[in-house]
């Protein structure tokens, strides 16, 4: 059973906060990506969440607006950036958008999110069916946990 939106963001560690949106809330998160590319819709899939820094995120409205939807399109579950980095702030243009795609746009601080996140849509509700992918889901997570350890080092 996946996490929704709006679980993630009631999660106080997470310090994630919505910008625009909230009738998507209730998306299901079944996945959460750390991704700089320029088009993640390409390389993601159905209730996965981006996570971005904001390198690639667009400075202007009408932008904005396209990247979300194309987002939406790709039926990913939101967007979260990385609030205070390099992200160009989310335009009023763009949170209309959002609003009307029912596209969950969030912050996020940005010490360690990346990992409590994926801890968070990771985390499995125990049944006998979900062992096997817990088991997996925490290999990933140490790995990650390991790589963000070292990014953070630098």
């Amino acid at each position: 059973m996946s996490l929704t939106v709006r679980e993630l963001i009631a999660i106080p560690t997470l310090r994630t906060r919505l910008i625009a949106g909230a009738s998507g809330l209730d998306r299901p998160v079944t996945w959460a990506h750390s991704c700089e590319l320029p088009e993640p819709w390409q390389w993601m899939g159905s209730g996965d969440l981006v996570m971005t820094v904001g390198h690639e995120f667009p400075a202007t409205g009408r932008e904005q607006v396209a990247y979300l939807e194309r987002l939406a399109e790709a039926d990913l579950s939101g967007l979260v950036l990385a609030e205070g980095l390099f992200a160009a702030p989310v335009t009023d243009l763009a949170a209309q958008a959002a609003d009307r795609l029912a596209f969950p746009s969030m912050y996020a601080w940005t010490c360690g999110v990346d990992t409590e996140i994926l801890q968070s849509a990771c985390r499995c509700r125990t049944t006998v069916r979900d062992v096997a992918v817990g088991e997996q889901c925490g290999a990933l997570i140490n790995r990650g946990s390991r790589l963000v350890r070292r990014y953070e080092r630098c």
